[in-house]
């Protein structure tokens, strides 16, 4: 079922603004702006601020925001776009596809911000049994419902699992379409309002859940300069969120279609990652190494990937150390 929900493509959303920088994969000319796929997600809404405050580039990059991940993932696979924000799962898919990618920033580590949310008379994962779980038709959303469903010593046979794209989602729950919805901030804290619960969280699998930026390998050989230049910026838009608080936070919620008070509470299911956390991630001894072997080797087991790339092949800290220290 989870296979079969990983297969499902939607419409392209909210791109009338790309279209004439997606309207071709062909290789653009060496000048053109770098097209980078994002979501609506709060996770990757510093580089939105980061343009919003004049810290990003426009003549050297252009932020395209897609419907899911799906959408991106194929995007990318097109040559469409030729940076991302995924999640870990969808950069270890877009590899297994055989695409020659670079993991060049964490953005992000999930602490609680993904969530399966169960509805009226649900009380625990259990209670999922013959339940209908709306879930979302990528990676992630299929690792997410599949570790839910371990920790109650529970299979995909025992609950029916129906497609839904990011878009979808609260919908689908708040008409009863679903029993239950695999999904993540800003939606999840708007399912809560309207008497959601939360049955289990990236709080439940730490470290597991990660937002990374992936580069095309070569993107980043022959347009290494912009994608420094992204890198910096998101690094600047975080010390810019830590300088002046209230006005990030402000920006940040519209940018989200949320209350400030729902976005400081949903930011707390995340820890972004600056630069010094990436270096950890990137260029120390261990950093992300075993956060992708674990997830990988889960993603194995349960048939998302066919096999566990290398993280060596991976994981590129070359920008994040060429950038120093403050």
């Amino acid at each position: 079922m989870i296979e079969a929900a990983c297969s499902c493509v939607g419409r392209f959303a909210r791109v009338v603004v790309a279209v004439a920088l997606l309207g071709s994969a062909c290789t653009p000319p060496p000048d053109y702006p770098l097209v980078i796929g994002s979501l609506d997600w709060i996770g990757y809404r510093p580089l939105f601020l980061a343009q919003e405050v004049g810290l990003l580039p426009a003549d050297q990059v252009h932020l395209v925001e897609l419907s899911s991940e799906t959408e991106e993932i194929r995007a990318f696979e097109n040559g469409q776009i030729d940076v991302v924000c995924v999640t870990l799962e969808g950069a270890l898919q877009l590899a297994d596809a055989g695409v020659d990618i670079r993991i060049v920033l964490v953005m992000d580590v999930s602490h609680g911000a993904d969530v399966v949310i169960g509805g009226p008379g649900i009380e625990d994962i259990s209670g999922l049994v013959g339940a209908r779980v709306g879930v979302e038709t990528t990676a992630l959303g299929a690792y997410v419902i599949t570790r839910a469903l371990e920790f109650a010593h529970l299979t995909l046979d025992g609950v029916e699992i129906v497609p839904l794209e990011l878009h979808e989602h609260e919908q689908a729950f708040l008409n009863g379409s679903v029993d239950a919805v695999t999904t993540f901030e800003p939606v999840a804290s708007r399912l809560r309002e309207e008497g959601g619960r939360t049955l289990f969280s990236s709080r439940d699998i730490p470290g597991e859940i990660v937002d990374v930026l992936v580069v095309r390998a070569s993107a980043l050989e022959g347009r290494r300069q912009a994608v420094v230049s992204l890198i910096r910026a998101w690094v600047a838009a975080l010390e810019y969120m830590e300088s002046r608080p209230d006005e990030a936070t402000a920006a940040l919620a519209r940018m989200s279609a949320l209350s400030v008070e729902d976005y400081v509470r949903a930011q707390r299911g995340l820890r972004f990652a600056g630069r010094a956390e990436n270096e950890a991630f990137l260029v120390g001894p261990n950093g992300l190494t075993s956060t992708v072997e674990r997830v990988g080797a889960v993603m194995v087991e349960w048939g998302l990937l066919r096999e566990a790339p290398s993280p060596e092949t991976l994981l590129d800290g070359s920008i994040i150390g060429e950038l120093g220290h403050p």
